[in-house]
Formats: structure tokens, sequence, C-alpha cells
């Protein structure tokens, strides 16, 4: 008897398997938040330099008297703006030496304190801001792998409980650090948390859940990292202090240890954590980006119709299309308008739901190919090659993001061309839409596999009987 048939005598979601669906789905909702949360702590707010010597500047205009004095000191660019990263030295004339910063005075009407201001990430050091995003990243790639190889010999649930500590204790420590480089080595570590997360609490769910049932417990987990990334919007609107709102996302993964007591890629990311570069308000512009998230993740449940090949294709095909269709917007409409900017959002928007949709599709669909001893390691390597082109996104958004020609179109039009790539791709990838999940290398090497009977191909997991007949 298989595994898979056990699950359906004993039950197909009972309360064993509920509370573990619960359990990720907090525990994802929590590694959504700390990743979405970087969006507000790391902004950097409109800046120049603080004019030495006056002891009360202020970004802020503070009258006719303090005008002049930022007239007389901060010299303008091409577009009439204040410098950020320039002031004058001289007398009354408006002549003299001009020389870079040394302390600044920044807008806080929005957050009072980020990440940024509080230690100087300013003008060259500026860099450093999506150096966090960097090392985030390379973190969640590190942690898919290696918390792949320890919950397929470990076990899921200690890797899951374990890595849930972890994952509190870095977002505590990344609240308190005193520094730039604590700041990031606890970001890194809360990213490899999340890898071994992300991997570990699917596949705990996947092996004990039924394959009629199984599309429940994975569309939830991927509602739930939708519901942590909308949460994240209006909890950072109540609390603008950086410190503060990463201590408020470090705090629930503490609560959920309570559940000890159970038996049981790329393109997106750098959609997510550049979406503060687009025009309007941030936290509208989050706020429905992230509503947008849940709407395509709960398209998921269209999976099991019409199977999980055609749905990854089609969404990505319209996430090519829509980033695609950015540069006939940027050469033929007015870019100063405020409709062509409204264009260059919804293509965002439609691009960002195409990979949002595909997203958990693809950790379901890629752990149905691996047998179990193999399962979260496969799983883990998976994200891994996902998460080496994440690392690089905030890179490709801030490098590419001004090119002289395309402007800001040349990391959407690469987005789109690598979602072409994959749509076609998946076309050769075998469906698994309520098959049974292999539990030997030979079942998994058999998997998709066409072979002859009778002198007709036909695939070794239909019509056969094999470890992948239909659900009835």
């Amino acid at each position: 008897m298989e595994f898979d048939d056990v699950i359906r005598c004993v039950g197909e979601f009972g309360r064993i398997q509920l509370r573990t669906t619960i359990f990720s789905g907090l525990v994802t909702m929590s590694t959504a938040m700390q990743m979405m949360v970087t969006v507000f702590m790391q902004q950097l707010p409109a800046h120049r330099c603080a004019i030495p010597g006056l002891a009360n500047d202020t970004f802020g205009i503070q009258g006719t008297w303090h005008q002049h004095l930022i007239n007389q000191t901060i010299p303008v660019d091409e577009n009439g703006k204040y410098e950020g990263c320039l002031w004058r030295s001289g007398n009354d004339s408006g002549n003299g030496s001009v020389l870079p910063c040394k302390d600044w005075v920044y807008d806080t009407s929005v957050f009072p304190r980020t990440f940024p201001t509080e230690f100087g990430l300013f003008c060259d050091s500026s860099l450093l801001i999506n150096m966090v995003n960097v090392v985030y990243l390379a973190g969640v790639a590190l942690g898919a792998i290696v918390g792949g190889l320890a919950a397929d010999y470990i076990g899921r649930k200690w890797v899951s409980f374990i890595a849930c500590l972890i994952h509190g204790v870095g977002g505590l420590g990344a609240a308190f650090s005193p520094n730039y480089g604590t700041y990031v080595a606890f970001r890194f570590v809360v990213g490899s948390c999340q890898g071994i997360l992300n991997s570990s609490v699917v596949v705990l769910i996947m092996e004990f859940v039924s394959p009629r049932r199984r599309m429940v417990s994975v569309c939830t987990l991927a509602m739930s990292w939708g519901i942590g990334m909308v949460l994240t919007t209006p909890l950072a609107y109540l609390i603008r202090d950086w410190r503060y709102l990463q201590l408020a996302v470090a705090l629930p993964p503490f609560l959920y240890l309570g559940f000890w007591r159970i038996t049981v890629a790329i393109s997106w990311y750098g959609l997510t954590l550049n979406q503060g570069s687009l025009d309007g308000d941030i936290f509208i512009n989050a706020f429905v980006l992230s509503v947008i998230d849940i709407i395509a993740k709960a398209s998921m449940f269209i999976i099991n119709r019409f199977g999980r090949r055609k749905t990854f294709c089609a969404g990505m095909m319209i996430s090519a299309l829509s980033m695609l269709t950015t540069v006939p917007v940027h050469f033929f409409a007015d870019r100063e308008s405020p409709s062509t900017r409204t264009a260059f959002t919804a293509l965002y928007t439609i691009g960002k739901m195409g990979f949002s949709g595909n997203f958990n599709l693809l950790f379901m669909w890629n752990g149905e190919f691996y047998p179990t001893a193999l399962r979260n390691f496969g799983l883990g390597l998976g994200c891994t090659f996902g998460r080496v082109a994440a690392i690089v996104s905030p890179v490709v958004m801030d490098r590419l993001g001004e090119h002289p020609v395309l402007g800001n179109t040349v990391p959407l039009i690469l987005f789109g061309c690598m979602a072409l790539f994959c749509a076609l791709s998946g076309l050769y990838l075998p469906e698994t839409t309520h098959k049974h999940l292999p539990e030997t290398l030979e079942d998994a090497q058999n998997f998709g596999v066409k072979r002859r009977k009778d002198g007709i191909n036909q695939e070794s997991n239909e019509n056969a009987p094999s470890t992948f007949e239909m659900v009835s």
C-alpha cells in the first residue's frame, strides 16, 4: 500500500492536517512580512546637505531667511532641484568651492527615521541600501538548499520549528542592530530561515494531505503569503520608525512555536522589492500591489481544473507581454503625462500578477516531481537556482533603471524575456494534476516518460496502472 493510500484511509484532511496547515500558513505570512517590510524600512527620502554652522537646519523651509541661506549654500542640478550630495562654500555672491556633504537633512514627513537615514547611507553610500537586499536574498538561496538537505535527513518538523525560532531571533537582532554591518548580518540570518521555511512547510503539508486535498493546503500557503504582504502596508503606515517596524514583524514567529505539539524566482523579487520606485504614494502602491498578489494567488484554485502546465505557461506569457509592452509605451507616449505613468504602473501590476500566481504554483509543481526521500532537497535546489537570479534583482533595478535610451524599462524588458523563456520551457514539463506523489527514484524517473505498449506510445502515468494513477 502506498503512503497516499494510507492518508486516504486515516483521513484526507483531519485535525492533524488542519493544524499543520495553520502553522505553515502563519509561518509563511511572517516570512512574507519580513521580506515586504524592507520596502518601507529602506526608503531613502528626499535630502540635501545640512548647512554648515546652522544647528537647527531642517529639510523644510523655515522662512525667507532660511530660503536665502539654502540658495546661497546648496547648488541646484540641471532640473532646478537642490543637489542632494553637494554644498557650496563661499560668500554671499554664491561663488565658491563645491564640496561633498558631510551631514544631511531629509524629509521626515513620511518616515521620521529609516534605515538609510540612521546610518547615513546617502549619495555614494546609497549603494549599500541595495546590498542589504542582495545579502538577504543570498541568505534565502543558501537556506533553500541547506534547509532542503536538513529536512530530508533530520525531518520536516524539527527543521521547520528550529528555523521559525531563528527567524524570530534574527528579526529581533536586526531591530536592535547598532550599525550597518550588524543589521546586514541579521538580515542574512532572516533570509536564510525564509529559504528553509518556504520549502520545508510546503513539503510538510504536501506529504500529509491526500492528492485531492493537496491543492487546498498549498493554496492556503499562497494566500497566507499574500495576506502577510497586505498586512505589512497598514502596519508600516501606523509604525513609521524602522526599528519599531522591524520589531513588530519579528515577534510573531515566537508565538507559532506553540504548535510544536502537533504529530506531523527572480522576477517576482525584482518587482516586489523595487515597487517603491513607482510614481505615486508608496503606501497606496504597496497596498494595491499586495492585494493584486492575493488575487493572483487565489487563482491557484483553478489549477486543478486547467492543470499545472497550462496555468503556468499562461501566467508567464501574460507577464512577458505586459513587461515587453513597456517598450512602445516608453517610445511612443508622452513620458511626462499622468496617463503614461498610469499605463506604466498598470503594466507593472499585470506583470507582477502573473509572476505572483506562478510563484507558489512552482513550489508545489516542483515538489511533485521528486520522490519522498529527496523531495525537500529537490524543492530547495529549485528554490536556490531561483534565488541566485533574485539576488541580483535589486542590482538590476538599480543599475539598469536609468538607461539613456530605454530609461527605466530595461529591467522590465529583461524580466519579460525571462518570463517568455519560462513560458516556452514549461510546455515540456510533465503534468502532475491529480497524480500521486512519487515515492521511489524509479517512480520519479518514469514520471511523464512515454513508453511503447502494443505498438502505441503512451505516457507511463496515463491509462496504465501505476503509482501515478488518477485519483478518483
